[in-house]
C-alpha cells in the first residue's frame, strides 16, 4: 500500500511540474506573441486609467515591451501630468523614461511586483498649501490623516529596487510662504533590506545655498502606507552650506541670521517625531538669537557636536567637543556639557539640570546677555566679568528657566578672578571649590599668588602667597553678608 502511495505522489509532483513549465511556457508565448506587439495600442486606454487614479490629466507618449533575461521588461516614455486647475502651470510631473523588470514573483503573490524599477530625467514638483496638506504630482496627502491612500506608497514599498537618475525635484511651501526650492541632478535609491527599507538621495541645491547634499535613510519599522507609526533614523550631509539661507525651509535655523560651513545630522523618529538628534558642526561668521527676546549673538567661528533628544517628559541637550570665539576675542576651550530639562505634560519646562567638565568663564561673561540665564544670574556675570576656569560645574533649578524659583550649584575653581565693586571684593589668581544657591553660598579656598582688591578696607591689592580657608555669602533683598 505504501509503495503505491508513494507512486501516486510522485506522479502528481511530476504532473504539478510539467503543468508549472507548461503554464510558464504559455505565459512567456503569450507576453511575447501577443501582448508586447500591441502593447503601445493600449496606451491611451492605460493613460485613461492612470489619469483617473490621480485626478489629474496623464498622458504617455510610447510603450513598447522587450525582454530582460527570462523576465519581461516594459519602457515607458514621456508621462506627464498637468495641473486639471490650472492649466497653464508647469507640468507637475514628467518622465521622460520608465523603464521596469517584472519579477516572475507576481505570478505567485497576485500582485506586481519588479525585479527593478529605473526612473531616468523625471522633473517633480512637491508642494505644501497653506492648510498644511502636501501635493505631489497632483495627489494629495493630509499628513495629519492617520494612514493616507497607501496604494501608491504601499506597492513602491514592496518593490526590490527603486532607482531615479538625473531628476529635478522642486519644493513649494505656500505654509511658510518660502520661495520655490529647487534640487538639480537628483540621484535617488529605495531598496528593500533584511531590516526593513533603505533610501539615499544626493541632489545639487542653487550653489548659493550649499554644495550637493547627501541624505540617507532607513525605515526599520512601520511602513510607507502610515508614516506616523513609522520608526527609523535619517542623515543628512551639507558641504559648504550658507545656513541662514536655509531658514527659509528648515524651521530649526529660524534663529540663524548669518553662518556659513558644514552640518553632518543624525536623525531617530519613531511615531512620526524626531526623539533624537546629532549634529556635527563647522561654521565660521555665526550671527543668531537663542531666544527672539535676546541681543544677536555673534561668533567668529563655532565647532562641534550638538546631540538632542526627548523622551518621557524629559528634553535632553549635549555639547561634546564645542569650542567658539567671541567677536570680542573670547576664545571657549572645547567643552562637553550635558543640559536635561524636566517637562510638564503641556511641555513646559518645569525644572532641570546642568554639568559639564570644564568651562573658561571669560566667554560666558561677554555672552551672558545673550543667554537665557535668570537675571540675577546675568546681571551678576556682567557685573563680575568672571575670569579663569571652572571643572566639574553641576547647576540645577526648579521652574521656568528665566526666571526660577529655586537653584543650586557645584564645582572647582582654578586661577579664578573676578572685578570687584563697592560692595563685593575683586580676585585674581583663586583657586577652591564652591558651591552656592538662591539664598547664598560657600567658598573653600586653596590658593596660591592671590591677588585681593578691598577698596573699602585697602588702597592697595593685596598679594597674599597662598590663601586657605572659607568664605560664606548669604544675599538678601537688601543687602550682601560675606563672613570669612
Amino acid at each position: 500500500m505504501a509503495p503505491r502511495l508513494a507512486l501516486r505522489l510522485l506522479r502528481l509532483a511530476f504532473t504539478a511540474v510539467i503543468t508549472g513549465v507548461i503554464v510558464f511556457l504559455g505565459l512567456l508565448v503569450a507576453i511575447r506573441y501577443l501582448l508586447f506587439p500591441s502593447l503601445d495600442e493600449y496606451r491611451g486606454t492605460i493613460a485613461a486609467k492612470l489619469s483617473e487614479a490621480v485626478g489629474q490629466p496623464l498622458t504617455i507618449g510610447a510603450i513598447r515591451g522587450s525582454w530582460n533575461g527570462w523576465n519581461p521588461q516594459v519602457t515607458i516614455a514621456d508621462v506627464a501630468i498637468r495641473n486639471r486647475a490650472q492649466p497653464g502651470t508647469p507640468t507637475l510631473l514628467l518622465l521622460p523614461r520608465v523603464d521596469f523588470v517584472v519579477a516572475w514573483t507576481s505570478v505567485l503573490a497576485l500582485d506586481v511586483r519588479l525585479k527593478s524599477l529605473a526612473i531616468d530625467r523625471p522633473e517633480l514638483a512637491i508642494r505644501r498649501d497653506a492648510e498644511g496638506r502636501f501635493h505631489i504630482a497632483g495627489i494629495e496627502f493630509d499628513p495629519d490623516a492617520h494612514a493616507a491612500d497607501p496604494t501608491v506608497a504601499e506597492w513602491l514599498g514592496r518593490q526590490r529596487e527603486v532607482v531615479v537618475t538625473d531628476a529635478k525635484v522642486t519644493w513649494i511651501d505656500q505654509l511658510r510662504a518660502a520661495p520655490p526650492l529647487v534640487l538639480e541632478r537628483v540621484q535617488f535609491k529605495l531598496e528593500q533590506s533584511p531590516g526593513g527599507l533603505r533610501f539615499g538621495l544626493e541632489g545639487s541645491p542653487p550653489p548659493e545655498l550649499a554644495s550637493p547634499l547627501d541624505l540617507r535613510g532607513e525605515i526599520v519599522a512601520g511602513s510607507l502606507r502610515d508614516w506616523r507609526a513609522a520608526r527609523g533614523s535619517l542623515y543628512l550631509r551639507l558641504d559648504f552650506a550658507d545656513v541662514a539661507r536655509w531658514r527659509d525651509w528648515v524651521q530649526v535655523l529660524k534663529p540663524v541670521d548669518a553662518g556659513a560651513g558644514a552640518l553632518r545630522v543624525w536623525t531617530d523618529f519613531a511615531d512620526g517625531m524626531p526623539t533624537r538628534v546629532v549634529a556635527d558642526v563647522e561654521l565660521t561668521g555665526v550671527q543668531g538669537h537663542v531666544t527672539p527676546k535676546l541681543p544677536q549673538l555673534g561668533l567668529d567661528y563655532l565647532r562641534g557636536r550638538i546631540t538632542w533628544s526627548r523622551q518621557s517628559g524629559l528634553r535632553k541637550i549635549g555639547l561634546q567637543d564645542l569650542s567658539f570665539r567671541t567677536q570680542g576675542g573670547k576664545e571657549l576651550l572645547p567643552v562637553n556639557l550635558a543640559i536635561v530639562a524636566n517637562e510638564s505634560p503641556e511641555g513646559r519646562v518645569v525644572g532641570g539640570t546642568m554639568t559639564f567638565d570644564r568651562m573658561e568663564m571669560a566667554p560666558l561673561s561677554e555672552l551672558a546677555v545673550h543667554l537665557p540665564l535668570p537675571e540675577q544670574v546675568r546681571e551678576d556675570l556682567l557685573a563680575l566679568e568672571l575670569r579663569g576656569s571652572v571643572t566639574n560645574g553641576q547647576f540645577g533649578w526648579t521652574g521656568a528657566p528665566d526666571e526660577p524659583s529655586s537653584f543650586s550649584g557645584s564645582g572647582a575653581f582654578t586661577h579664578f578672578g573676578i572685578t570687584g565693586s563697592q560692595t563685593v571684593p575683586g580676585a585674581d589668581s583663586v583657586s577652591g571649590r564652591f558651591t552656592f544657591d538662591d539664598n547664598g553660598g560657600e567658598l573653600k579656598l586653596d590658593s596660591r599668588d592671590v591677588r585681593v582688591r578691598l577698596p573699602r578696607v585697602f588702597a592697595d591689592t593685596l598679594v597674599l602667597s597662598s590663601a586657605t580657608g572659607q568664605v560664606r555669602w548669604s544675599r538678601t533683598p537688601e543687602e550682601v553678608r560675606i563672613v570669612l
